[in-house]
């Protein structure tokens, strides 16, 4: 979770902090525990609020659940601030359309698909008639429904009517169905996704907006709170507690799709200028008459209209409705928009609705009897002509991947990839989304993926990397890609009208290179403040779908890049891919001769290596040839590595421009089953374009090596990295600035945006002490102030600090014995000059929670000033401005607040650490305080009490380097210990005898060998006489 804790620049730059919590590793199965948590609570939550519910409608004799004239249910859930909230059907009043029939016994794609043992999910206003001829034996009502219901069961029979009756045939007409009543959705939902739900449908939304006859009588209501705007409903298009609930399940459930009907709002009309109407009235908490002239659902456009809550959801698949289209889909123009069906986007941009299928006149089961049949219109009716088809899907895939089911990413990746164009202008729009269900496309590329398995594939992302695939154009079809993903629930903001605020957490990047020209290719975007214009290409920071769409490729290769912007919330991120329109490169079959993957910029001297791995044959002679973009870059030569370096002979000469043959051989042997570096090609990077790539390939293989898989590597061409401007755009800003500060308090990693750059880390260390520091920042901002041009010298000495001052804790405001929280001010001891400071403070997580930072009042005028958790119960604080300020002693840098976890506790553990900048201080400084003592007196950090304590290592997780921390009240024995995770001593930090004090030690990641250790999870530990302990650390390459 996030929090925004301040506050504060001034006119040049306006800098947000946030506050993370660190989590564990995103799982790829449903994570039982949380989601059986969620169910108790939403439960508890749902109880509470219908009852409370019930017993308003009741003392104000509302009604509780109705009908309405044409069909639409209508229940209360929840009063919310005073105001009812109520579920109401998205009625009104297939197959061939979205291609289904195809799929189905005797259709043209010979795949027999009837949903036969795959468990469909459907939540409706009612209960299902199971007795239904259509549906008997396959129906099993999972809860007390009172009644059945007339929507539900056109519903139900939508998904797997068995076709009785030809013309009412469902998508999916041997699949079961599990079916709910809507009350208490989100508690049943959580538990039938741990039981292994795959798909559910959701015919129902808020009241949002304009509704015709709710109070029973001739008039419009209005549904809209007039406090956050007199003419549109907040509400169309808004990110709310549902939205996030609803994420939440999806989460925890990565194979678990949920589908949601957008709604049939657009064109309520609503009352005529000056025709009387209800609305709510909070002040007479009753509905009262207005007059007040109010837009209709959607405004004069029509966007903006989809009810929020379930449907804005990031992990839902939102369905709108187009009209029926009988000989089945061949062009754009056969697309026609009901003239209902909700548009978007999303408050924050994202597409929305994401598909759209048939929702016009459908006929299917009705409950007057088990022979009766009706027809319907509305996304209430599309919604489950799209979850039935989505059950053949995974039934496909199942068949084909042995049992195994799709991720809902990987559904949800998979039905935009292959939906049909719809709209005027190519690439999604915010009406039809990204176009019509093709079930039968969708089902090919599953059958295709059976002979080629890059078509579909499901990935993890970690932090920090990114992921290559490589592919080749026939250059004969389209080459498409696309990518989605399963994102953690995003942050509800306070209700207003259309923010803007991404709710993306995770936000994955998408990239296509044209490895033959070097031409980048970039995801679909659309623009929420201009919703009528048609997608471009660009930088997509909203969705959790992207796709890249290149018409004409070219014959070659291209290299597909996902990475991400920003930080992972828990360091990782699942996601699917599919590829269509090109021939997958494979990765190497070992045993394999390897081309290395580099990259440089111009001017660099770069070394390819190439690899050997699990070869099994001895090597005494080899030879091949090295081909590599002459018209780029130069050869200089080759080098010997760890498989060569007692050769008797190693050379290559450049006989043919572009082609240099390289041989070697020595009279004893390389060892069997050895793998390794067999040598490095030494080129000079003569030219080189942001953003292009060349392959680097060997061939003609002899000698010892000529049964090796051959493998081909990449040359990738960087933007210029000059010392200055981390944001690479060419200029010293001071954006560079902020950018350079941010990525300190961030813990080195930079922020998403401008400043999230390959360099940005070597760019922004102006001081050339290998660190990211405040002072850094303040030495470029100065550099702007002055004029200077990139690229920056580094400046003598390092460093810019003058006067070191100490920095001293003490206890500040609340009394703890009248209250759970308190505070902690950072204060100087001493009166000085400061123009920039950093530090790093700890504090015992397990017990206390972090509130807030303020800095102090003399920070106000400062250009910028931040804290930051870059770890759960680590906070990095600094500031820097443009001129030296004088800070009094015992002012306050800094006010950071706590309140304790559960109960308060005898003692409160805090300390400081990293100290740069104008401030001084190379040890852990820390301090306890006992809760008896008054919290305004002061306590020296250099006098706390001392006692057995082993901290958490920083920076956790780590690449590097990281330090450990730790405190002995008493002359002992110490060790301390590095394990892996089978509990193995890799290696020995301490064993000696030591004096009472606080400790660190750093480790560089090294095992006793001085080798290098692997990426993974790690154990280190302390022991004494008396104590011993142990934590956890995480290295991350």
């Amino acid at each position: 979770m996030s929090k925004k804790i301040f506050f504060a620049l001034i006119t040049m730059m306006v800098f947000v902090v946030l506050v993370t919590q660190a989590q564990s590793p995103q799982k790829d199965t449903a994570n039982k525990t949380q989601l059986l948590l969620l169910k108790r609570k939403f439960a508890h939550e749902f109880d509470r609020q219908k009852q409370a519910a019930m017993n308003w409608a009741k003392s104000r004799n509302y009604r509780a659940r109705f009908i309405l004239k044409g069909g639409k249910i209508i229940e209360i859930q929840d009063v919310k601030n005073g105001f009812p909230r109520y579920y109401a059907t998205d009625n009104l009043d297939a197959a061939k359309t979205v291609s289904a029939d195809d799929v189905w016994p005797g259709g043209t794609a010979g795949l027999a698909l009837t949903g036969n043992n795959v468990i469909v999910g459907e939540w409706d206003g009612g209960g299902v008639r199971s007795s239904h001829q259509e549906l008997n034996g396959r129906v099993v009502q999972m809860d007390n429904a009172p009644q059945t219901s007339s929507h539900s069961t056109h519903v139900a029979g939508t998904m797997i009517a068995s076709g009785v009756v030809a013309d009412a045939k469902g998508m999916a007409g041997e699949a079961t169905l599990h079916a709910y009543e809507w009350n208490d959705d989100e508690a049943e939902m959580a538990d039938a996704a741990v039981n292994g739900l795959l798909i559910s449908n959701h015919s129902y939304s808020y009241i949002t907006g304009w509704i015709y006859g709710f109070r029973g009588d001739n008039r419009w209501v209005w549904f809209g709170d007039s406090a956050i705007s007199q003419t549109e409903d907040y509400s169309f298009g808004f990110y709310s507690n549902q939205s996030q609930q609803w994420d939440e399940i999806a989460y925890n459930a990565p194979y678990y799709l949920i589908v949601k009907s957008a709604g049939n709002d657009r064109n309520d009309e609503g009352a005529a200028p000056g025709e009387e109407h209800w609305i709510w009235d909070n002040n007479e908490n009753n509905w009262v008459l207005s007059t007040t002239t109010r837009e209709p659902d959607g405004g004069a456009d029509g966007f903006d209209c989809i009810p929020g809550g379930a449907a804005i959801g990031k992990n839902v698949l939102t369905i709108g409705a187009i009209q029926d289209i009988p000989d089945g889909y061949s062009q754009p123009s056969d697309v026609v928009m009901t003239e209902f069906s909700s548009w978007g986007p999303a408050d924050d941009g994202r597409i929305k609705p994401d598909i759209v299928a048939n929702g016009y006149s459908l006929y299917s089961c009705d409950d007057d009897n088990d022979t009766d049949y009706i027809r319907y219109s509305g996304t209430s009716m599309a919604t489950p002509n799209t979850a039935g088809s989505l059950v053949l899907l995974q039934q496909h895939y199942k068949n084909t991947h042995s049992g195994t089911p799709m991720r809902s990413a990987t559904l949800k990746a998979l039905v935009i990839h292959t939906a049909d164009e719809a709209g005027a202008w190519p690439g999604p729009d915010y009406s039809f989304g990204w176009g019509v269900l093709n079930v039968r496309k969708a089902a090919e590329v599953i059958s295709a993926d059976v002979q080629d398995t890059c078509i579909i594939q499901e990935m993890t992302l970690n932090e920090g990397d990114s992921t290559s695939l490589f592919v080749q154009s026939e250059g004969t079809q389209p080459l498409r890609v696309t990518i989605a993903w399963t994102d953690p629930p995003g942050n509800v903001g306070q209700p207003q009208l259309n923010p803007r605020t991404p709710m993306l957490i995770n936000d994955l990047d998408l990239r296509v290179i044209d490895l033959n020209g070097g031409a980048v290719y970039k995801p679909w975007k659309l623009s929420p403040d201009n919703p009528e214009l048609p997608a471009i290409t660009g930088n997509n920071n909203v969705d959790t779908e992207e796709q890249v769409l290149i018409e004409t490729p070219g014959l070659g290769n291209y290299r597909i890049v996902v990475r991400h912007s920003g930080q992972l919330q828990d360091y990782s991120q699942n996601f699917s891919i599919i590829i269509t329109g090109a021939i997958c490169q494979h990765e190497c079959i070992p045993p394999y001769v390897k081309v290395g993957e580099v990259s440089g910029v111009a001017g660099d001297t770069i070394e390819v290596p190439i690899f050997i791995e699990q070869n099994s044959d001895s090597i005494d002679a080899f030879g091949f040839k090295f081909h590599y973009c002459n018209d780029k870059l130069a050869y200089l030569g080759v080098k010997r590595d760890e498989l060569t370096y007692e050769f008797d002979f190693l050379d290559g000469h450049e006989n043919t421009p572009g082609v240099v043959n390289i041989g070697g051989f020595d009279p004893v042997a390389i060892d069997t089953n050895s793998s390794g570096t067999l040598l490095r090609v030494i080129l000079l990077v003569e030219q080189c374009g942001e953003g292009e790539s060349y392959q680097l390939n060997l061939s003609n293989l002899t000698d010892d090596i000529t049964n090796l898989n051959n493998c081909s590597g990449t040359f990738s061409c960087q933007a210029a990295c000059d010392l200055g401007d981390p944001n690479m755009d060419g200029d010293i800003t001071p954006g560079d600035a902020l950018c350079i500060f941010q990525t300190y308090l961030q813990g080195g990693t930079p922020p998403a945006g401008e400043c999230d750059t390959e360099c940005a880390i070597l760019a922004g260390d102006a001081n050339c002490d290998n660190d990211i520091s405040p002072g850094d920042a303040l030495i470029v901002f100065q550099a702007y102030l002055n004029g200077l041009t990139l690229p920056l010298d580094c400046p003598p000495g390092g460093s810019i600090a003058k006067n070191k001052p100490s920095v001293s804790l003490e206890l500040v405001a609340l009394p703890i014995e009248e209250s759970n929280e308190f505070k902690i001010g950072i204060r100087s001891d001493q009166s000085v000059n400061m123009q920039v400071f950093g530090l790093d403070f700890g504090y015992s997580d397990d017990v206390l929670e972090f509130i807030s930072a303020d800095p102090g009042n003399h920070l106000s005028a400062w250009q910028a000033v931040g804290a930051y958790e870059v770890l759960s119960g680590v906070l990095r604080i600094g500031g820097f401005h443009d001129e030296a300020s004088k800070i009094s002693k015992g002012e306050n840098l800094f006010v950071l607040t706590f309140r304790f976890k559960n109960e308060k506790k005898d003692e409160v553990d805090c300390w400081i650490y990293n100290l740069n900048g104008d401030i001084s201080g190379n040890g852990v400084e820390t301090f306890s305080f006992n809760k008896k003592s008054n919290p305004r007196e002061e306590v020296n950090a250099n006098n706390g009490l001392l006692m057995y304590r082993l901290k958490q290592n920083f920076p956790n997780p780590f690449n590097l380097k990281t330090e450990i921390f730790y405190e002995i009240p008493e002359a002992t024995q110490v060790a301390i210990k590095i394990y892996n995770i089978n509990g193995q001593v890799i290696k020995t930090l301490v064993n000696k005898s030591q004096q009472p004090g606080s400790y660190q030690i750093l480790w560089d990641g090294k095992d006793e060998s001085g080798h290098d250790v692997g990426s993974g999870l790690y154990f280190f530990n302390i022991e004494t006489a008396k104590f011993n302990r142990m934590r956890k650390m995480t290295l991350i390459k």
